[in-house]
């Protein structure tokens, strides 16, 4: 790697916590079981939605708003609302029901388990530590 100006001092790293500091595939699993439990649950007319269901509302949306594919948590709640529409709910049936969907899913999303071997690592950084290899 080649740097064409000083860097300067580090002040702070980051880092992103799905799949570097804890291991994020048993909670999307449980988060979408979660999720579509959520939607059979909140209304009749959704007993039988399925994740496939779910999954080409997605690709419709990204299709016909392809910018949509960088705001995740907003194509999630449009997919959700459509699904609600789709299934005869009204327009403000359907946004408070996609809101309480998201709710729901960040309930569960937001359940993980950072291992104690993360916390430790993350304590040494803070402290200073140096690491050589």
């Amino acid at each position: 790697m080649r740097f064409y100006r000083p860097l300067g001092q580090i002040s702070a790293l980051t880092f992103d916590l799905d799949d570097t500091l804890y291991d994020n595939r048993q909670v999307i699993l449980k988060t979408e079981q979660e999720s579509l439990a959520f939607l059979r649950n909140y209304h009749p007319a959704l007993s039988r939605f399925e994740s496939s269901d779910f999954m080409q509302l997605r690709h419709a949306l990204r299709k016909t708003e392809p910018d949509i594919y960088h705001d995740v948590t907003e194509w999630r709640r449009r997919a959700v609302e459509q699904a609600m529409l789709q299934a005869g709910l009204s327009a403000e049936e359907a946004s408070v029901g996609a809101t309480a969907a998201m709710v729901n899913f960040a309930k569960w999303r937001s359940r993980v388990d950072v291992p104690q071997e993360t916390h430790d690592t993350l304590a040494a950084l803070a402290g200073g530590a140096v690491w050589a290899e």
